[in-house]
């Protein structure tokens, strides 16, 4: 919620209004997430002439926020093991190295990688779970686990 401020411009939709769509920018940011949901509130103030829009309706909302660049890699390409998140680098013919990453921020199907691999290494994105069974089976020596 750092990202989310007073001012920044949103687009809202409600699930029961297909296609309506309302602008509106951002009021106030409530301080406190939910614990029970990692949710958080945002206040939107929105024209109602018709008094079809109630308090406490869900909607979903979409703000846009330049990030600027970063390196980011598909989301399927990074395993995360629960303990670390591990990425399969491209090594050439057929070859692939486990690496171990430190990711960021997730948005869509993205995630940023903040360590662990440099912008132009290619990664496997698809059938990393097959890779790692495999790597298993044939006794590649797995990641080091730091102590």
């Amino acid at each position: 919620m750092p990202l989310i401020k007073v001012g920044q411009t949103a687009r809202i939709g409600l699930s029961y209004f297909p296609g309506k769509e309302f602008s509106s920018e951002v009021d106030y940011v409530y301080p406190a997430l939910a614990s029970e949901t990692r949710t958080a509130k945002v206040r939107f103030t929105i024209p109602n002439p018709n008094g079809v829009l109630k308090p406490q309706m869900f909607t979903n909302v979409e703000i846009k926020i330049n990030l600027g660049n970063r390196l980011t890699v598909p989301s399927e390409a990074v395993i995360d093991t629960g303990i670390r998140q591990i990425v399969y680098v491209d090594k050439g013919e057929g070859y692939f190295e486990p690496r171990e990453v430190t990711t960021g921020l997730k948005v869509d199907e993205l995630v940023e990688v903040t360590g662990g691999i440099k912008a132009g290494e290619k990664v496997a994105s698809s059938a990393n779970f097959l890779i790692d069974s495999e790597a298993q089976l044939r006794g590649v020596t797995p990641l080091k686990r730091k102590q």
